[in-house]
């Protein structure tokens, strides 16, 4: 194994969309639990007329993070009828703009 680190330095916050508005917190806890160690985990409120929201999920470690996001990104949860993404969540320290994310598919 081994390898140095990355550009994704110590970052342990995932960022989780396609979720449903009516997701349980719990639920989506124990999806993540499977993968490492949840800190902390939100599902935050569906905006008005969307049916789809997004949810932050915090690992203690790094190492359980990017686990977490191999395992569950691009999967359909128990219950549902599509596939949430998973991606690191950005610092938004950097203050840099947002246009980056390239071509999508």
């Amino acid at each position: 194994g081994g390898g140095g680190g990355g550009g994704e330095g110590d970052q342990n916050n995932l960022y989780v969309t396609g979720v449903p508005g009516d997701m349980d917190e719990q639920k989506l806890r124990d999806v993540f639990n499977a993968h490492g160690k949840v800190a902390q985990c939100k599902v935050l409120p569906a905006r008005p007329g969307e049916s789809k929201t997004v949810a932050l999920v915090r690992l203690e470690t790094h190492d359980d993070a990017r686990r977490a996001r191999d395992a569950v990104n691009g999967t359909i949860l128990p219950g549902l009828s599509t596939p949430v993404s998973v991606r690191f969540a950005e610092n938004k320290a950097r203050g840099g703009d947002e246009r980056e994310s390239g071509g999508g598919g």
